[in-house]
């Protein structure tokens, strides 16, 4: 059996006995029966014990590899699906499989084979405010080829915020498929402005800090690097792979979609050092280096919960989300924004609302800062 095989082949043969021992992940693989497939895991009430089988089995090539957050969406929607009823399920099923998901595993593919959580949380908001939308149909008795505007726009106003405009990727769907009549309109959500940045004092301490601070752990003085300089999401930090940083007449690059970053020599130095091989808690031999995540959860192919990465950061006096918009800003404030967009892979329309916010808001911003920080002139800090 390979993964016999593959637990015979480990590094640390006494790891392995007290794994198999004393695991209830291993008591859970002694009760799967042959031939043991994603869909048999899938079939399990999710839990940790599955979450650490799975990516041992693929590692092992008892399974194939496959987009993990992605595709445990399916079975997700599946429990969702038992509570509402069958034409619910006629209707968001293929949304879900056809639409959803097959969009979202050709994004993923195109920046390189990954996927994350930020992702298929995205997908689940989304089935989740079309089923309340088809319940809210049923409660009132409205048939959705039947539907009018007048009646959509009682659904849209009867919530709270712009969450209920979140069935509008539904509803063109719907329309595509002559399912629901095309005069319907619901307009795009609103996106929020960044509202929170550093000033260039507050984003130059934590940039040296993330350089020179050896009090620090090296992962998160490379990733918050990484935000600060570039403006990289979370989501999309902790799936980069130990292969995407290159180097080439003596500098390094970072691998993004189909471009490549320039990386100061201090930042190559501190990806250099990632990641560590005693981070993977697999049993396994290590995999692969192409495979290897650069900022490894768990197990070496599967990155950490964004959240409790975040909070690392934090604990260490690096704060993502405000150095990322201020990357962001300064980025946008020195390129057009389709060069923006090409060479950190953001949508069009990001990087044209970064390059407005770099002419307007954020000098207003730093511009209020600075007054906010200036002491009265009798002397007592200001208020606030």
């Amino acid at each position: 059996m390979p993964l016999a095989e593959a637990l015979l082949a480990a590094v640390k043969p006494r790891s392995v006995l007290v794994w198999l021992r004393t695991s209830s992940a291993a008591q859970l693989l002694s009760q799967l029966e042959a031939p043991i497939t994603h869909a048999a895991l899938d079939a399990l009430p999710p839990g940790r014990d599955v979450h650490f089988l799975r990516p041992m089995l693929v590692q092992a090539g008892v399974l194939p590899e496959r987009l993990e957050y992605l595709d445990r969406v399916v079975p997700w929607l599946d429990a969702q699906l038992a509570s509402h009823n069958d034409a619910h399920a006629r209707l968001v099923r293929p949304y879900a499989q056809w639409h959803l998901l097959h969009r979202a595993r050709l994004r993923a593919r195109r920046r390189g084979g990954g996927d994350s959580a930020d992702a298929a949380y995205r997908l689940r908001y989304s089935l989740r405010v079309a089923l309340e939308f088809l319940t809210w149909l049923d409660h009132h008795q409205i048939a959705i080829d039947s539907l009018t505007q007048h009646q959509l726009d009682g659904w849209l106003v009867g919530g709270n915020g712009s969450r209920r405009y979140h069935v509008r990727g539904f509803l063109k769907w719907a329309i595509d498929k002559n399912l629901a009549p095309s005069v319907l309109d619901v307009p795009a959500p609103k996106v929020g402005q960044p509202k929170h940045f550093l000033d260039s004092a507050d984003h130059d301490r934590q940039l040296r800090r993330c350089l020179h601070d050896p009090g620090i752990p090296t992962d998160v003085r490379a990733a918050g690097a990484l935000i600060l300089l570039f403006g990289l999401r979370m989501a999309e930090l902790l799936t980069l792979r130990k292969d995407q940083v290159r180097a080439r007449a003596g500098d390094h690059y970072l691998h993004l979609g189909h471009h490549e970053l320039l990386l100061p020599p201090a930042v190559a130095a501190l990806l250099g050092d990632l990641p560590r091989t005693d981070t993977n808690r697999s049993v396994l031999v290590p995999t692969d280096h192409a495979t290897v995540l650069l900022f490894p959860g768990f197990h070496s192919t599967r990155p950490p919960a964004t959240t409790t990465f975040g909070a690392r950061l934090l604990h260490h006096g690096i704060t993502p989300l405000p150095g990322r918009n201020t990357a962001l800003a300064t980025l946008a404030a020195d390129l057009p924004a389709a060069v923006l967009a090409d060479l950190l892979g953001l949508h069009p329309r990001t990087a044209v609302r970064w390059v407005r916010i770099a002419k307007r808001d954020w000098h207003t911003y730093l511009a209020q800062r600075r007054a906010d920080m200036t002491p009265h002139e009798n002397g007592s800090p200001p208020a606030g």
